[in-house]
């Protein structure tokens, strides 16, 4: 599965704007969000890899479907999981 420009511009987005306090998720949203992730820390296709840049290694969560470093995509509104445990989120009754 090939990973979309769209999703990965629509998770920053959600998650800068979160951290800016630009966006205020409703509470249906935020449940969507938490869901999702809880869905992924308990999927066996959510691998720890440890990466090493110069003297640093850190350990990082992958999913062994999607190939996002995990929790990315899970603040993408379009994005579905591949193996069908969360879908897109309905933001049609959220936009103003």
């Amino acid at each position: 599965m090939l990973v979309s420009l769209r999703d990965i511009s629509d998770s920053l987005l959600n998650q800068l704007s979160k951290l800016l306090n630009k966006k205020s998720d409703t509470p249906e949203m935020e449940k969507a969000f938490l869901d999702r992730i809880e869905k992924c820390l308990s999927c066996n296709d959510l691998k720890e890899k440890k990466i090493k840049a110069i003297n640093i290694e850190k350990a990082i969560k992958i999913c062994n479907q999607c190939k996002c470093i995990f929790p990315y995509f899970v603040f993408a509104h379009r994005k579905k999981c591949p193996i069908g445990k969360w879908g897109p989120i309905n933001t049609d009754q959220t936009d103003t």
